[in-house]
């Protein structure tokens, strides 16, 4: 096995790179990269006693994984709109979509987990399409 073939660009991890979905993009960063560690570890301070103890509730993580995903994976969009209103991207807007539409957040998760999504030579095959 070349190993080589499983090397990714670290910047592209943490900077994001624009993926198309339908006639849509999504600009997203890996899932797990140094911002989101920061952000999620910060955000679980105040239950860290809780989880701890396994007695953190679903919902509060939950909550905590869509905040800290708006914050850090999801970059930005283009072409977004919620039945036929475009929806400009923010980090607000991306919480209400997350949140409201778990399977565009199961998309959002599966793209910023792949690694090759993150691949130089996935990016650049894909830019010449």
């Amino acid at each position: 096995m070349d190993i080589s073939k499983l090397k990714t660009d670290s910047s592209l991890e943490e900077d994001g790179v624009w993926v198309p979905l339908g006639d849509a993009r999504i600009k997203v960063a890996r899932m797990g990269n140094k911002r989101y560690q920061a952000a999620f570890n910060r955000r679980m301070t105040p239950h860290k006693n809780a989880a701890r103890a396994g007695i953190v509730s679903d919902d509060v993580v939950e909550g905590i994984l869509i905040e800290v995903i708006a914050e850090t994976v999801l970059r930005d969009w283009e072409g977004i709109d919620d039945e036929g209103v475009p929806v400009p991207y923010s980090r607000e807007n991306a919480v209400r979509i997350l949140t409201d539409i778990k399977a565009f957040r199961d998309i959002v998760v599966s793209i910023a987990d792949r690694m090759e999504t993150f691949r130089r030579e996935t990016i650049e095959t894909s830019e010449k399409n």
